[in-house]
């Protein structure tokens, strides 16, 4: 029967409960007794005060004496477990396991593994355990020890058990949680057979529609080795699911209206009711009054916003704009490319803003990919003398489906030929036709040799991390009397002394001063240090810099380099774009990725014309980015080609 004593337990070294955990400790020290520990639960305790300790955790007011007294009573603890752990054998290991608190069970196998205390517990012990009715396999699965030694009858168990599928899935296929321990399953069960358990739970009707979703988007490994049949099961059983489960017009609701009216005045008006309900009308007048092909293409910029004023792209998915319950609850990929709400919102944008101005365009008989072939082949050589451009549209009367194949083509053809004139400041075209892989967007380089600055160490991380993520809890104080979305917020609007905050947020703030984030006054008034926290900021909603823009930041870029902090890179793409691209045009990185570039080019692509409609708006954003890209290429080069030659 489990015991309901509930003692310390140890989680972790940034849990909210530290405080209250060390406090329950303190008695526990004080009182300490070898003899008395007999009970498998009080014994576990004192393994999990021993981790605050091991962790240097302490209460502030605890004086250094004081704390070098229990640390030495609390090191005598090791003596006190090991002898305990000695003493368990096959007469009293089940009543050991039956007697620890629910929520030591974890600790109870670690410690089993850790004092090699299998080598006194028979088979048919274990066997008997893994069938009683309360057993949780996961816990004994992350004791690597424990599990070698019981291989063959945990694979037996696991052939024929219903949950482990989902620790299969947990392992291997999904990415972890924060503080999630790694499993590990035993050498005697097989790829075939994992894969067979994985068969069973789609045939079954108990299975995590999420968990489907995964088996269906993951690739095969050969840890957990995934048949293309499997996955398509995976795939039907889960859009059955969502089918019979969800209603039409169930679940979170949002909209996106686009369109052209022909008695706007304004360019572009934002008519939205809430973050959800988008509504965006544009001049279908001012794009008849400018139909000059510069302005056509710069209409993706300034009229439809695919790019910030710095040109990153406002396309790929950014986790500071995902929702608590998407980062908490969601289960994702272990190599997914992670989208949400915010940026399934912006993606129906884009995707309307596109098929939307392709139709006028087309009813002023201009199409799209002729603007294209003007940008590289005539644009380029004029205005740049960049010469040898070529890019293939498409005639009138092409199908979706060739439209769909020639584009993605001629995406990785462009930018070969922008490698190749950046390397060689010409394009050969025999070089050129040696050329025959395929793209890999981060090897696509920049004229400029520092172009973007990315977070570089952990102290970076940290820092964004406690002045703008609304989980930090170092926005919540009794003072403010309106709410902030983080401590950035705070700061900037309003007057807020340390003494406001309590002990548990000051040492995270004076962490945050020693590392010149903010600054802490004489008489404790906190300010920002407004240079260094505004390139954080844009780090942490952007994942990028771009250091082209940052007028007046040189020295405050030259200090982070210094510290180790930030990284220089040069590429056409940032990083961001080149994961977007990635999950678009492939699936080399991502399990869930789009992969029109090889479906096209390989042929696998859908039969259905709708299908390929959709593919070609995609593949038109691609392209899109790529000239946008590298026109700014081409400005930033000549820029800093007329700042060189100009005399001091």
């Amino acid at each position: 029967m489990r015991s309901d004593y509930y003692g310390v337990k140890f989680y972790s070294v940034t849990d909210m409960s530290c405080g209250v955990s060390l406090e329950a400790a303190e008695k526990i020290i004080k009182s300490y007794n070898h003899e008395e520990c007999i009970e498998i639960s009080k014994v576990i305790e004192l393994y999990n005060i021993k981790l605050f300790f091991d962790n240097n955790l302490r209460l502030l007011r605890w004086e250094e004496s004081e704390y070098d007294s229990y640390k030495n009573i609390v090191d005598g603890f090791t003596r006190t477990i090991a002898t305990f752990f000695s003493g368990v054998n096959d007469d009293n290991f089940i009543k050991h396991y039956d007697d620890a608190n629910a929520k030591y069970i974890s600790d109870f196998w670690l410690l089993v593994d850790h004092y090699k205390v299998y080598n006194r517990i028979t088979t048919s012990i274990i066997s008997d355990l893994l069938n009683k009715s309360d057993f949780h396999l996961r816990h004994l699965l992350e004791c690597k020890n424990v599990v070698y030694h019981y291989g063959q009858t945990i694979a037996d168990f696991m052939l024929a058990s219903k949950v482990s599928a989902e620790l299969l899935i947990s392992q291997f296929l999904s990415a972890k949680r924060d503080l999630e321990s790694n499993l590990y399953f035993p050498k005697e069960l097989s790829g075939e057979q994992m894969e067979e358990i994985l068969l069973s739970y789609i045939g079954s009707n108990t299975h995590n529609p999420n968990y489907l979703k995964l088996i269906a988007e993951s690739q095969s490994s050969q840890q957990l080795p995934l048949q293309d049949k499997t996955k398509l099961l995976a795939k039907n059983k889960y859009d059955d699911y969502m089918k019979t489960t969800f209603e039409p017009g169930s679940g979170l609701a949002y909209s996106v209206s686009v369109a052209f009216l022909d008695n706007q005045s304004d360019e572009t008006c934002d008519n939205s009711k809430t973050p959800r309900e988008i509504d965006i009308s544009y001049s279908r007048k001012w794009i008849k009054d400018n139909l000059d092909n510069p302005t056509l293409l710069n209409n993706f910029i300034y009229l439809f916003g695919y790019v910030d004023e710095h040109y990153r792209s406002l396309f790929p998915s950014q986790p500071a704009h995902f929702g608590t319950f998407e980062r908490t609850l969601s289960i994702k990929g272990k190599k997914e490319y992670f989208v949400g709400i915010h940026y399934h919102i912006n993606h129906m944008i884009f995707n309307s803003q596109m098929l939307g101005y392709c139709k006028e365009l087309q009813k002023l008989e201009i199409r799209i990919e002729e603007l294209f072939q003007w940008f590289f082949e005539d644009y380029l050589r004029n205005e740049f003398g960049a010469d040898g451009f070529v890019y293939t549209a498409p005639s009138d009367r092409t199908t979706y489906l060739e439209k769909c194949k020639l584009l993605a083509s001629e995406i990785d053809s462009v930018l070969k030929q922008y490698m190749l004139f950046v390397k060689e400041g010409c394009i050969d075209r025999d070089l050129f036709q040696m050329s025959s892989g395929y793209v890999k967007f981060e090897n696509v380089p920049s004229f400029s040799g520092m172009k973007y600055i990315y977070p570089k160490d952990n102290i970076c991380t940290n820092c964004m991390y406690l002045l703008f993520s609304d989980q930090s809890g170092l926005m919540y104080i009794q003072r403010a009397r309106e709410s902030f979305d983080n401590f950035f917020s705070l700061v900037q609007g309003g007057t807020f002394n340390i003494v406001d905050f309590a002990d548990y947020q000051k040492d995270k703030i004076e962490w945050l001063a020693q590392h010149e984030c903010i600054n802490i006054g004489e008489n404790g008034v906190l300010s920002l240090n407004r240079e260094k926290t505004l390139i954080l900021r844009d780090l942490y909603y952007k994942q990028v810099v771009c250091l082209h823009y940052l007028y007046g930041f040189q020295p405050v870029i030259d200090k982070f380099v210094a510290a180790g902090e930030i990284q220089h890179k040069a590429s056409l793409f940032s990083r961001p774009e080149q994961a977007y691209m990635s999950y678009v045009l492939n699936k080399a990185d991502f399990s869930n990725g789009l992969d029109l570039r090889n479906k096209y080019v390989h042929g696998t692509h859908s039969l259905l014309q709708e299908q390929h409609e959709k593919d070609y708006i995609e593949l038109l954003k691609i392209m899109v980015l790529t000239i946008i890209k590298i026109n700014e290429e081409f400005l930033l080069r000549e820029k800093m080609d007329n700042k060189c030659s100009t005399p001091r």
